[in-house]
C-alpha cells in the first residue's frame, strides 16, 4: 500500500530532527562537562559537584537517542507516537537532571536550559493535542510539534556556534541584559 507524500515529511522532519537534536545534545554536554569538570576554573568555580552523577545521567540521557533512532520509521514502527514520546523523555529529561542535581553548583548549568526544553515539551504537548483533537490527525499533529522543536534545536546549535550556550541568549533577554558584551554607552 502506497504512503501519503505527509508521511515522507513526517519521516524526514523525524531524521533531521534526530540529527539535528543529537548534534544539540552532543555540543551542549560537550559545554557542559568542559566548564563543570575540565576547565581551570571548575573547582573553584562549582566546589560541589559529582562528575560520576553527570556522567550516568548524561548516559541513560543518551540511551534515549537509541530509542529515538528506532523510531523515525513512519512505514514500520507502531504505534505513531513513540517517536514524539522519544523527544518528550530527551528534552523533558533535563528538567528531571535538574530537580535530581538541584543540590550541586552545577545546576546553575543547566537551569536555563532546562527550564526552556521544559517549556518547548509543554507547548509542544499543548499543540500537538490541540491539532490532533482538530485534525484527528496524528501525523499532522506530530509535523506541527516537530517543527516547534527543530527550530528551536537550530536556535540552540547557532547559540553554541556563537559561544552562547544553554540558551544563554533567552536567559539574557528575560534578565534584561541583551547586551552584555557591549559596553559601550548609548548616545
Amino acid at each position: 500500500m502506497p504512503h501519503s507524500v505527509r508521511s515522507l515529511y513526517l519521516e524526514l522532519l523525524r531524521f533531521f530532527t534526530f540529527l539535528f537534536l543529537s548534534i544539540r545534545f552532543y555540543l551542549g554536554s560537550a559545554y557542559y562537562f568542559g566548564i563543570a569538570h575540565e576547565a581551570d576554573s571548575a573547582a573553584t568555580q562549582f566546589p560541589k559537584k559529582s562528575f560520576a552523577t553527570d556522567f550516568v545521567l548524561g548516559f541513560l540521557h543518551f540511551s534515549g537517542f537509541v530509542f529515538l533512532a528506532l523510531t523515525i520509521n513512519v512505514h514500520s514502527v507502531e504505534p505513531h507516537r513513540l517517536f514524539a514520546l522519544g523527544i518528550v523523555f530527551i528534552l523533558g529529561y533535563d528538567v528531571f537532571w535538574f530537580f535530581f542535581t538541584v543540590k550541586l553548583d552545577t545546576t546553575d548549568l543547566i537551569k536555563w536550559w532546562a527550564a526552556v526544553n521544559g517549556v518547548i515539551v509543554a507547548v509542544c504537548v499543548a499543540l500537538y493535542l490541540l491539532v490532533e483533537k482538530l485534525t484527528s490527525s496524528t501525523e499532522r499533529a506530530e509535523l506541527w510539534a516537530l517543527w516547534v522543536v527543530f527550530m528551536t534545536t537550530l536556535l540552540d546549535i547557532g547559540w553554541m556556534m556563537q559561544r552562547k550556550p544553554f540558551f544563554e541568549p533567552v536567559r539574557d533577554w528575560l534578565m534584561g541584559q541583551r547586551n552584555r558584551g557591549d559596553q559601550t554607552p548609548a548616545g
